[in-house]
């Protein structure tokens, strides 16, 4: 899945920017306003300066256009800081007028012009140097600390405008030569004695000088306080909604919202809050965990999400490690050179030999301590790197040896060190040391048994047999691991949960000790004919679960169906009758004392008893065989389901549904609420096991929400006929969370999560999605099939 952010809002990816741009741009349009204001206000004055001249009449006003010598202006007024006006003038000026020219004598005021400038610190550019020496005051622009004045205006006409001006009008003769008519006589517009001519432009124009800077900070500064202000009042209302957006763990959402994604567009809350200054990463933060609480799962909101988590987080491969995006994860940890989350993302494909060439040192962890060196002993074990383990289990012997431990647990690190310097003489063996047998027995004499099942893989026949009768947890001075089973020595293996608990949930961590065995029954010898029917029915059951595991279900259901006909019903009803038997036994016997005769046979009955109630408890470590028919057919469609509890007990009801309420949700019968997960969930299961999958599509989807497991939804999923496709969905972009998976939990954990992923999307009828997990599951699988290497690795797992 290649990403990008191109499936994010605008806002989103941009947001830190645009605040600042909005912000940039109110001052810029408030600055751009107020200038307009002024200069609309400078209009108006300038328009009703020519309309207050306009208005007057009588000989002293002349209308017309302006004419005269020269180039340029012909006549200009220069006002610095409001004081005196400074004007300037042509020689000749007139103005035409219908009536014939005009012409004008003396000083010339011109109010409003065709032209105009303003500077500050300065006058114009375009003030003539005549005009600038009219006052020692005026001088060009120069910097504020030097300058003699703020502001200067300076408004001038030229030849062609339309003007109006005011002055005495005084009529001579014409200097003109006369026709037949009347001579003209010529008219001269005057200045007042005590004022120049007062002249406006009918059209003018204006000039405002720019603010001083004080002003200007001032008001800006004004501006952009507001205007933050009123973004961060903006950004927190967003906030607030965005968070109330995102529910709280488990909590419940309606069928309206959990049915749709969340629409994370520009005008959503979040994306909005993202775009206003102040807490952008915890808004970021707030909108990714909204996308990841939200059930909702599809490609396009999975990419949303990933594309958000690596905007907020650049180099986040946990969240696509907890998808189980793991391809991704490789070329992310790549992009961001982390080997640590590639090495572990490769090792969670099964790609071993692609992992173990990552050499990763231990370094330390952000959050405190250490963080182990990769790769740890059980990959080079797996991957058939003998010298390179021996010396991991060499490293694991100082470290424990080095280590510092209370008194009371002193002898089981001893016996910790011990057992792994005998894994590393016993995997030099392997890798070729002639010398390292007899090490590795030098060491295992040291004390007795103490590396007896690591001994055994090395020791002949007769002694492999003696070594592997060890048990696990049989003496307090060694540590073992059952071997003993695939070696022929017991005709049973040493269970921590049973063939059918382990089916039924291949996930559960319970589950995990006994793992190793779906592989080692591959390898365990063929019962004889006089072999006893325990023997026949273990080998029986867990290649049963092998054979689920492999594809296979038919060959699956004949080895349960054969396990169950060898091992007969449940002895739990005859078991609960033998007490109550005894106790008649008893009282008869008190009946009967002084009565030979029946003594005895009460004594015949009481032995035939006894031996009955030793076959019945021999039976009955075959604890859930009556079972596996059943639990073999909760990976096909079928869902009636033929099973018997057996143990009627109360201890023995609770026992069993632990382990195999999911049973009892295939068959469509109730279940008791601490039998699965929470209230909530245990309801959402019951009404898929109805028929109604909508509620559990809500709350398997994300990440952050109910705890969940495949084998939950394996269960329920045949019999789910509403909201069927809203299940497939979620279960094909959303994964049950196992944080621990590559936590120091042993190599074949993420080979049972790989295999339950399949069954659950298989059964769904994702058929990609199941062959991508299938592919994993085969890669560890080809591994644990060479039992060299599946035994060391459990040799190796069970003292870690």
């Amino acid at each position: 899945m290649d990403l990008d952010h191109h499936d994010l809002p605008f806002l989103i990816v941009h947001g830190a920017a645009v605040w600042k741009l909005l912000l940039v741009g109110l001052v810029a349009l408030v600055a751009l306003l107020h200038g307009v204001w002024r200069r609309v206000h400078a209009r108006r004055a300038a328009r009703a300066a020519v309309s207050a001249l306009d208005r007057e009449t009588g000989e002293g006003v002349v209308r017309g256009t302006l004419g005269g010598e020269g180039v340029g202006p012909l006549a200009s007024t220069l006002i610095a800081d409001k004081g005196p006006a400074h004007d300037e003038r042509a020689p000749e000026i007139w103005i035409e007028t219908a009536d014939g020219r005009v012409a004008l004598e003396g000083a010339i005021r011109v109010v409003t012009g065709s032209r105009a400038a303003a500077a500050r610190n300065g006058v114009p550019r375009a003030t003539s140097d005549a005009l600038l020496g009219t006052a020692p005051a005026l001088h060009r622009v120069r910097g504020f600390w030097a300058a003699k004045l703020r502001v200067a205006t300076l408004v001038s006409v030229a030849a062609g405008d339309e003007v109006i001006a005011r002055g005495r009008i005084e009529r001579t003769a014409s200097d003109e030569p006369s026709d037949y008519r009347v001579g003209k006589a010529a008219l001269t517009l005057h200045a007042l004695e005590d004022a120049p001519i007062m002249l406006v432009a009918n059209t003018p124009r204006v000039a405002v000088p720019r603010m001083s800077l004080l002003a200007t900070v001032v008001l800006l500064g004004l501006v952009a306080g507001v205007g933050y202000k009123v973004e961060l009042m903006l950004g927190e209302s967003w906030r607030d909604t965005c968070r109330e957006l995102a529910p709280s763990y488990g909590e419940p959402r309606s069928d309206a919202v959990e049915n749709a994604p969340i629409e994370l567009t520009n005008t959503h809350a979040c994306a909005l809050a993202a775009a206003m200054p102040d807490r952008r990463e915890r808004v970021l933060d707030a909108t990714l965990e909204l996308l990841e609480r939200h059930s909702y799962r599809d490609a396009a909101t999975l990419r949303q999400t990933l594309e958000l988590a690596r905007f907020t987080n650049n180099c986040d491969r946990q969240r696509r490690m907890s998808y189980g995006r793991y391809e991704d994860v490789v070329a992310e940890a790549r992009r961001c050179d982390d080997r640590h989350t590639e090495h572990l993302a490769l090792l969670a494909q099964g790609k071993l030999d692609e992992a173990v060439a990552i050499i990763v040192p231990e370094q330390a962890d952000p959050e405190g301590g250490t963080i182990s060196g990769l790769p740890d002993g059980a990959e080079w074990i797996a991957t058939g790197h003998w010298r390179e383990a021996a010396l991991a289990a060499d490293a694991k012997a100082d470290a424990i040896r080095k280590a510092p431990h209370e008194a009371r647990y002193r002898e089981a690190y001893e016996l910790q060190t011990l057992h792994h310097a005998c894994l590393a003489e016993l995997f030099r063996h392997y890798a070729g040391d002639p010398a390292a047998a007899g090490r590795l027995r030098a060491l295992a004499t040291n004390r007795s048994g103490a590396c007896a099942s690591v001994l055994a893989q090395i020791a002949p026949a007769e002694e492999r047999r003696e070594l592997l009768k060890w048990r696990s947890g049989a003496i307090d001075n060694a540590i073992t691991v059952d071997l003993s089973w695939a070696d022929g020595a017991n005709a049973e293996p040493f269970e921590i949960e049973s063939a059918e608990a382990v089916l039924a949930d291949p996930t559960d961590y319970a589950t995990r000790a006994s793992g190793p065995l779906i592989w080692l029954a591959r390898t365990v010898p063929p019962p004889g004919p006089a072999a006893e029917m325990m023997a026949q029915v273990s080998r029986l059951r867990w290649q049963a679960v092998g054979n689920v595991f492999d594809g296979d279900l038919a060959a699956a259901t004949a080895n349960a169906n054969a396990a169950l006909a060898l091992a007969g019903p449940s002895p739990h009803a005859e078991l609960a009758a033998i007490a109550p038997e005894r106790e008649r036994i008893a009282k008869d016997s008190e009946a009967a004392h002084a009565n030979h005769d029946q003594l005895v046979a009460l004594d015949q009955r009481y032995k035939a008893l006894v031996q009955r109630e030793t076959v019945l408890e021999k039976r009955s470590e075959l604890r859930d065989v009556s079972l596996l028919p059943a639990v073999v057919a909760l990976y096909t469609p079928a869902t009636a389901l033929a099973f018997d509890l057996g143990d009627t007990s109360e201890i023995g009801r609770k026992l069993w549904s632990h382990d195999f309420a999911r049973l009892s949700l295939r068959r469509g019968d109730p279940v008791d609420k601490d039998d699965l997960g929470d209230s909530e969930f245990l309801a959402a299961l019951q009404a898929a096991g109805a028929g109604d999958g909508r509620p559990l599509a809500r709350r398997i989807g994300g990440v952050l929400r109910t705890r969940w497991k495949d084998a939950d939804v394996i269960a329920v999923l045949p019999r789910i006929r509403i909201g069927r496709e809203a299940v497939v969905r979620q279960l094909t972009w959303s994964r049950p969370l196992q944080w621990d998976l590559f936590d120091h939990a042993p190599l074949w954990a993420p080979a049972l999560y790989a295999v339950t992923r399949r069954e659950v999307l298989r059964l769904a009828g994702a058929t990609d999605a199941a062959a991508a997990w299938d592919a994993i599951y085969r890669r560890f699988d080809r591994v644990f099939r060479d039992r060299q290497r599946l035994v060391a690795l459990m040799l190796w797992q069970m003292a870690n």
